[in-house]
């Protein structure tokens, strides 16, 4: 019965891409039109991404169908959202600013969508000349316990790429994947 519910959610994303929803969410909160649903692979909960009434990007979580929307967190603009295959930990990718972007793990708890761990100043790329730096999630492992992120940096001294496997509890570096630098 258990993959029957990740075949349906699975298939209702393909078949729908990001579906769009409307209602309320907590107190005084609004889903707008622009919003971008999420379904857990397991079928049970959804993250919302969409404009803040700030003006930036939030996150909303459901814990189950047909319960209401719960304010997570808000970011200073662009924000994505990647499930975990097990369906109780999410990656986000967000923009605090024009020049850093970060990832960050949730899990689902007992009370909503807690943070796990921020993925940013511990990689361990870096230039001369000042310091502008990207981390993007691009995955997870099979078990739902490993993330594979893009870090790529740049300053006067250059610009350094590398992807890397990261611990999502701690936000710890696992692994370097690769690597790439270019002087400017």
């Amino acid at each position: 019965m258990r993959h029957l519910g990740y075949g349906l959610a699975v298939m209702s994303l393909l078949l729908t891409g990001c579906v769009t929803s409307q209602g309320p969410v907590g107190p005084s909160r609004m889903v707008g039109d622009d919003a971008h649903q999420l379904i857990s692979p397991n079928g049970k909960h959804a993250v919302i991404l969409q404009i803040s009434p700030k003006g930036g990007m939030e996150l909303l979580f459901r814990r189950a169908p047909g319960e209401p929307f719960e304010f997570v967190k808000d970011w200073g603009s662009g924000i994505s959202a990647i499930w975990s295959p097990n369906g109780r930990r999410v990656l986000v990718t967000a923009r605090e600013n024009t020049t850093d972007q970060l990832c960050e793990v949730f899990a689902v708890s007992r009370h909503g969508l807690a943070h796990l761990s921020t993925i940013h100043g511990q990689l361990p790329l870096s230039v001369e000349g000042g310091y502008r730096g990207h981390v993007s999630g691009l995955g997870w492992s099979a078990d739902s316990r490993r993330v594979f992120v893009k870090q790529a940096v740049w300053g006067d001294g250059g610009y350094a790429e590398g992807l890397f496997l990261v611990e999502a509890k701690t936000g710890k570096l696992i692994r370097r994947l690769s690597e790439m630098e270019a002087p400017r």
